[in-house]
């Protein structure tokens, strides 16, 4: 394989990379983690959960919910993401008011 072969094999893996949407990615990367590691982002999963629910319970606007999940590294649409694929279809969603 020569130079230009390899360049462009390269190329078209990034392409696909970028093809995949948000949560595909988030997928893949889901299945390489151990059940420990698993267990440990659902543990900090219902943590952040439980602190947006209490966060509405005291009244903090969408506005704020989104400033904390910011702090974090997350936007409210992500935290849904990573809900739906961390807890699967086979639990209930937790039902976080305005989300």
């Amino acid at each position: 394989m020569d130079e230009l072969d390899q360049i462009e094999q390269s190329l078209n893996q990034g392409n696909q990379s970028m093809d995949m949407s948000p949560e595909n990615m988030l997928m893949q990367e889901l299945s390489q983690i151990s059940p420990e590691e698993k267990q440990e982002a659902l543990q900090s999963l219902q943590e952040i959960i439980n602190i947006v629910a209490q966060l509405e319970a005291n009244g903090a606007t969408e506005e704020e919910i989104a400033q904390f999940l910011a702090e974090i590294g997350l936007t409210i649409e992500e935290l849904e993401m990573v809900e739906k694929l961390l807890m699967g279809e086979s639990q209930p969603e937790m039902n976080m008011g305005m989300m």
